[in-house]
């Protein structure tokens, strides 16, 4: 944090510091020089600073510098009628209100992002913050007062930045301190070596430069490569093959790909220390779960009743696993009879080949992640089990939700499914008709969701209204399981499970009234999406608040929920 506040205030110059004789004015100087920072190191927190992702460059600082010149010039404007000065105060408001809509606001496409933006602005550019005793929250970041002695010097305010107590705390741009919120230097270096790398092993360059590889455990296109389409991919007959012992795969140009399954199959069948390949192949034949036949899923379906909306939702959703079950139970039993047959067979796809790797080396498949990317565990290693696990239990959720009718389910799990807003659609629906029959008015609904103190091994009855959600994970704060209410705390673990929500389709206006002003203004409308990694859509908000904290303090913290734990 510190190096970059004096980047920023090495691109202030000398006469820019001089331009005004108010008082306020080197301070303001010196704290849009640290929102700057603030808002850049934010961003590079990935999946946990901003919902989307966002660069700001000098040339946001530039517009920053030039709008603030432009309100202390309008301030200190000479009134021709009397040829003195108005006297005209700083407009605060304004410039708070032009630097978040136009300089750092105008490419924020989430609203909890632009909350947080908004906040950091707020905080950094105000009459209290240019007070000579004007500390950062949390932090206690102060600047000396005699950076700002007479005569001013860009260098004296960078001598005092130095010399001060301004640490890389997540704090200073307002997240709590977690190990996923601190910023590791060194492993984005690694990071954007490692790509630049791989970029270079792809590219037109000399044999010599082809030869710098990275040490990896297997031999083959990048996982960028990876993801070329199935007829790329046969057109230029290339396949990744562990590198086992001493059996080191190697690409093959030749039309045929029989050579591939005589190496794979000598790969894969030989064992490693600590490890029996062939063992874990057949242990994931036999987990991985039955599903439906189209028969059976269109007479359960069809049992469901005459709520259309909600069958065709649920149809679709197991079709969309069995998708998934097929594609890998069939690659499995390929595998496996390969692993088994004395001599392989003399073809393996593309795709299978890839499986077969990915899953050597404790991996989810490729093929199968791109799937549904929103949905599944972070690609790491030795993550097969677990999602293997997963996977079970949420095909047996939709079985049991498919096996009782929508009013008798007492609880969903919404991470289980791949669109769970249409769930919550359908409720929506139902509720704006049964209002509309009532009192023949149209009005524009929305969610109210209440985190409960139940549990979900508890449920046994589905509520009167609405639905009963479990699952929901919340990050940057603490939920007070004894308050039923989030607290400003480091949450330990990161994704803090929350109890059973209740979640009822109302009018607006009905909302507000359920509660009363003071409290409706400290509400915060935590967005919940489906993973940190799939941001790409709202599924719901949930209604959050701590007593007398105003609600804007929570998307400055980056408070968001997710229905699954990553």
């Amino acid at each position: 944090m510190k190096t970059a506040v004096l980047n920023a205030l090495s691109w202030v110059p000398q006469e820019l510091l001089r331009w005004s004789s108010r008082q306020e004015w080197p301070h303001v100087l010196h704290n849009i020089c640290v929102l700057h920072s603030a808002l850049c190191l934010r961003a590079n927190v990935k999946g946990i600073g901003f919902n989307a992702t966002y660069v700001w460059d000098v040339q946001n600082l530039w517009d920053a510098l030039r709008y603030a010149k432009e309100e202390f010039t309008l301030a200190d404007k000479v009134d021709p009628a009397w040829g003195t000065s108005s006297a005209k105060g700083i407009s605060w408001t304004g410039l708070r209100h032009i630097l978040t809509q136009i300089v750092y606001g105008s490419q924020v496409t989430d609203y909890g992002d632009y909350q947080a933006v908004k906040a950091l602005i707020d905080l950094w550019i105000s009459q209290q913050a240019t007070k000579k005793d004007f500390e950062a929250p949390k932090t206690k970041y102060k600047v000396s007062p005699n950076a700002y002695a007479l005569p001013l010097r860009t260098a004296n305010i960078a001598r005092a930045v130095a010399s001060s107590n301004l640490s890389s705390s997540p704090e200073m741009y307002g997240l709590l301190t977690t190990p996923e919120t601190r910023l590791k230097e060194d492993q984005h270096i690694l990071s954007r070596l490692k790509t630049s790398l791989e970029l270079l092993q792809h590219a037109s360059l000399p044999k010599q430069a082809l030869k710098m590889r990275l040490p990896s455990t297997f031999v083959g296109p990048t996982p960028t490569k990876l993801r070329q389409s199935s007829a790329s991919a046969r057109r230029h007959r290339v396949s990744t093959v562990p590198r086992v012992g001493h059996v080191v795969a190697k690409p093959s140009t030749e039309r045929t790909v029989i050579s591939n399954a005589q190496l794979i199959h000598a790969a894969f069948l030989k064992p490693c220390k600590d490890f029996d390949f062939s063992e874990l192949i057949t242990s994931l034949v036999t987990k991985i779960y039955k599903g439906w036949s189209k028969e059976t899923l269109s007479e359960r379906v069809r049992r469901l009743g005459p709520n259309v909306s909600f069958s065709l939702w649920i149809k679709e959703e197991i079709e969309q696993m069995q998708d998934i079950l097929n594609e890998l139970r069939s690659a499995l039993l390929v595998i496996k009879g390969a692993l088994d047959a004395e001599t392989p067979p003399p073809i393996l796809s593309p795709a299978t080949l890839t499986i077969a790797c990915d899953l050597f080396h404790n991996r989810i498949p490729d093929v199968i992640y791109r799937l549904s990317t929103s949905t599944m565990p972070p690609q790491l290693e030795g993550q097969v089990a677990n999602w293997v696990y997963d996977l079970t239990q949420r095909c047996q959720h939709m079985d049991r939700v498919l096996s009782l009718s929508r009013e008798k389910v007492p609880g969903f799990w919404l991470g289980a499914f791949f669109h769970p807003e249409g769930l919550l659609s359908i409720y929506k629906q139902d509720a704006f008709r049964s209002y509309q029959t009532k009192f023949s008015v149209a009005e524009q609904f929305s969610y109210l969701v209440e985190v409960t103190t139940r549990e979900k091994e508890l449920l046994r009855d589905a509520p009167g209204e609405g639905l009963f959600v479990f699952g929901l994970h919340l990050w940057g704060a603490t939920w007070d399981r004894t308050a039923s209410e989030v607290s400003d705390v480091a949450p330990k673990p990161s994704a803090q499970p929350l109890p059973v929500a209740h979640v009822m389709a109302v009018p607006q206006t009905e909302k507000i009234a359920a509660m009363d002003f003071g409290k409706y203004m400290q509400v915060y409308s935590c967005p919940c999406y489906q993973s940190t990694s799939g941001k790409s859509s709202i599924v719901m908000s949930l209604d959050v608040k701590q007593d007398d904290v105003p609600a804007l303090r929570w998307p400055l913290r980056g408070v968001v929920c997710t229905l699954r734990p990553f």
